[in-house]
């Protein structure tokens, strides 16, 4: 793979943006495209410096970093590769306005919704998919409030980091090929009505709550710095009553049944084989899109970190799982497949 060129050819785009116009205060920050082995930073090759891990912002010798994989998550073309890279200098931006608002992933991970949080999430995404106003999609969302507000919390803030830097993205998309945004609504908009986790329907709904709030004429909210966006916008907004549809209650049961299956059994899998290692560990690394939670267990598939009671960190690559603790942050077993 060809890192320079890429490199040259996603400068060129960035190069075609006014940041500061796609979010007021928004200015860019270096950027490096990688490999398992080598990377490329202003334009330097260089070996893969060992911070580098996933698609996000890094921050490197004092200074934060936009990051991509290009063999974990090759890109099509130098357009979409330079939004999803404003997606990730928009998480530096956030970072260097000091965002106090950072979504918990572990709490995201170990909760479980109930029927009727689920069902209600899921109308929400059908409104907000369908076209309804942002008013009826924002009365579904403070019903789910009354149901368990501190869930609801974590997943707003996950909307508000994660969606506002997607809408970001994709506002910076629509300037470099508008029928790419356009299609990356359509897709977005299909994944809402899949019920998707808690996580990752953030990076959708939110792209669409501000693309709504746009079409509507609303204030855009206060970002960084502020409380979550679906909260702001709420208040800007007179909000209808809104009922439950009974059959999206039946099928939150159900899928939420099939859910534990699987995940039981990834863990039954896993524990068959794992050697158990008791001590005393707070969980400090983790790719965020690979953990699952059940019955007091956290599965990781891809990658965990573990601060051990001396201090030393041990990082895991591939599946394992962890015994947790009554705080989702800390556990007291290790399962590790035997080699």
């Amino acid at each position: 793979m060809d890192l320079k060129n890429w490199y040259d050819r996603v400068r060129e785009q960035l190069s075609r943006l006014d940041f500061p116009a796609l979010w007021a205060g928004f200015a860019p920050c270096p950027f490096a495209l990688y490999t398992h082995d080598t990377a490329v930073l202003n334009g330097e090759m260089m070996p893969r410096p060992a911070e580098f891990y996933g698609n996000t912002s890094v921050c490197r010798q004092g200074e934060h970093l936009a990051i991509w994989n290009m063999e974990a998550d090759p890109p099509a073309d130098a357009a979409g590769l330079a939004a999803s890279l404003v997606h990730e200098m928009f998480h530096s931006f956030q970072f260097r306005c000091g965002e106090q608002g950072w979504p918990d992933d572990l709490v995201l991970a170990a909760a479980e919704p109930q029927p009727a949080f689920l069902a209600l999430r899921a109308q929400e995404h059908r409104a907000l998919a369908g076209g309804a106003p942002l008013s009826e999609v924002l009365a579904l969302r403070q019903s789910r409030a009354a149901l368990q507000p501190e869930l609801l919390l974590e997943e707003a803030r996950m909307e508000t980091i994660e969606g506002t830097a997607e809408y970001v993205g994709r506002l910076a998309l629509a300037r470099l090929s508008p029928a790419a945004c356009e299609g990356a609504y359509a897709r977005s908009a299909q994944r809402l009505l899949q019920w998707p986790n808690l996580r990752r329907g953030a990076y959708d709904s939110g792209p669409w709550l501000l693309r709504r709030a746009a079409e509507e004429g609303l204030p855009v909210p206060v970002h960084p710095g502020g409380e979550p966006i679906a909260d702001q916008l709420a208040r800007q907004l007179s909000l209808p009553e809104v009922r439950l549809q009974p059959e999206l209650l039946a099928e939150a049961e159900r899928r939420l049944e099939r859910e534990r299956s699987v995940r039981r059994e990834t863990l039954r899998a896993l524990l068959e084989t794992a050697e158990r290692t008791e001590g005393d560990f707070a969980v400090c690394g983790y790719d965020p899109m690979q953990l699952r939670a059940q019955d007091g267990l956290l599965w990781s598939g891809s990658f965990l970190a573990l601060r051990q009671a001396d201090g030393t960190v041990r990082r895991l690559f591939g599946p394992c799982a962890v015994q947790l603790a009554d705080d989702p942050h800390r556990a007291t077993a290790l399962f590790v497949p035997r080699m």
